[in-house]
């Protein structure tokens, strides 16, 4: 019942494979959709989504195009738990913290303001402020260092500033360092000279050091009253 070549050498290198995840399993009990790991002998790790899925003549192509999808970000979650011989996996995945504006929000009035206080929070969670997966502890926590940039836009989203120094912003770039923060707080001077009544759309990126693929972001539209 295996296709050729199935159980041959992952790559045909010297290699270990586990199992870390089992997302579908056949009624026959063969595994149909699984997260593997793959390590060699220089300790290095490749996590692989292995979709053994029906024909998409039976299943549809959408359907498998969604389930790969799926997988595939469950599996991102599910490697921050590797582990090697019992203990942690050094190449395990890091996760993406959850990060949210508190302030300002809807219960707070910005009428006529000269500086708009702007802090947020950061968690490790996912983007819904669940735990990334059942496994994971209450407490858990990366190792990572995470450092912010704050940005704005009065077009709705077609052009952002730094709020810092007013320079122009590209999202989901990191900035250089003097323009990110490493606390969950900041004062933003708008004097109405500058800041005529209208809408803001304030956003917050946490970025991971050393970490140059993926970030987290929030952003709010803040509304200012002018007299």
């Amino acid at each position: 019942m295996n296709p050729d070549h199935f159980l041959q050498p992952a790559y045909g290198q010297p290699a270990t494979l586990q199992t870390e995840a089992r997302f579908y399993k056949h009624q026959s009990n063969i595994q149909g959709s699984s997260l593997l790991s793959m390590h060699d002998e220089n300790k290095d790790t490749a996590f692989v989504v292995v979709n053994g899925l029906s024909p998409s003549g039976e299943s549809g192509v959408a359907f498998i195009a969604r389930w790969s999808f799926l997988s595939l970000v469950q599996s991102f979650m599910n490697g921050g738990l590797a582990k090697t011989g019992g203990v942690s996996d050094p190449a395990r995945v890091r996760e993406l913290p959850r990060v949210v504006i508190a302030t300002p929000n809807d219960s707070i009035d910005l009428n006529d303001p000269a500086s708009v206080s702007i802090t947020w929070n950061l968690e490790w969670k996912r983007w819904d402020g669940i735990a990334y997966t059942p496994s994971y502890p209450a407490n858990f926590k990366e190792d990572t260092t995470v450092k912010f940039a704050l940005m704005y836009s009065r077009d709705n989203g077609k052009s952002w500033r730094y709020i810092q120094d007013e320079s122009a912003a590209t999202p989901g770039i990191r900035p250089p360092d003097p323009l990110l923060l490493t606390t969950s707080a900041y004062t933003w001077n708008v004097p109405a000279g500058s800041f005529p009544k209208g809408n803001y759309v304030i956003r917050v990126e946490a970025y991971r050091d050393g970490i140059p693929l993926h970030y987290a972001f929030h952003q709010y539209r803040a509304f200012l009253k002018r007299s």
